[in-house]
């Protein structure tokens, strides 16, 4: 799952409103999109005001998904970015017994459990150390697991994960996940996630190649996954 911003630059479409991209506050409508992975398929799109929230509605949308996949597909999880790590949406996947990898956001208490005594163990990839623990964010219900990963990287090279100032000379990554880690070690919900990274080059095709920013928005609600106009922030 993953979203991102369609610019137009003289704002007039119906629903596009002023959002954050990474030009800085330009009008856009913002799709909220579901990516099958192994086929590299759009299963689901649905338009949303630029100004709408990265995870805007977006229980309703995988309920939409859920509901009207064909019979013959079966999701094996679903993978997403910090955007996505939403209580209510991970309390939905559970109740799914649907298993999942999100990208946690590096938030001031799992910085400072990084900063901590956390016991790191070395993989088989040069670098990189793995930790794990049960952790319970303030708006979650239990604790869930969170995979923390470290990177050993030098001042000249590219980015992975993010940089603590407080801890020079490495990257961090967290991911929350329900899978078991009888079944999947740390480095293997590591190997997991970078599968999303391809729905980017999913929205790159489809903007390069099938024009999505010049989807028509005449009818722009049509298209808004049933989201009632005069509410840009469901």
């Amino acid at each position: 799952m993953d979203s991102t911003r369609l610019l137009h630059e003289d704002g007039h479409q119906e629903g596009v409103a002023i959002g954050y991209a990474r030009q800085g506050l330009k009008p856009c409508p913002q799709p909220l999109l579901a990516v099958i992975a192994e086929v590299r398929l759009v299963a689901q799109l649905w338009l949303r005001p630029g100004n709408t929230a990265c995870g805007g509605n977006v229980t309703a949308f995988f309920l939409d998904l859920w509901e009207n996949l064909p019979t013959h597909l079966r999701l094996r999880g679903v993978r997403a970015d910090a955007g996505f790590c939403l209580p209510e949406l991970l309390a939905l996947w559970e109740g799914l017994r649907l298993p999942y990898v999100v990208v946690a956001q590096l938030s001031q208490p799992i910085q400072k459990l990084i900063k901590g005594g956390l016991v790191w163990a070395r993989t088989e990839v040069p670098g990189t150390e793995v930790a794990e623990l049960e952790y319970q964010s303030m708006n979650w219900p239990h604790p869930r697991r969170l995979v923390l990963i470290r990177h050993r990287v030098r001042e000249d090279e590219g980015r992975v994960g993010k940089r603590l100032l407080e801890v020079p000379g490495y990257r961090f990554q967290a991911l929350v996940t329900s899978l078991s880690a009888s079944t999947h070690p740390p480095l293997a919900v590591w190997r997991y996630d970078p599968g999303r990274a391809d729905c980017e080059n999913v929205i790159k095709e489809l903007q390069s190649g099938f024009a999505l920013p010049t989807l028509c928005l005449e009818k722009f609600w049509a298209s808004a996954g049933g989201v009632e106009p005069g509410r840009p922030d469901l």
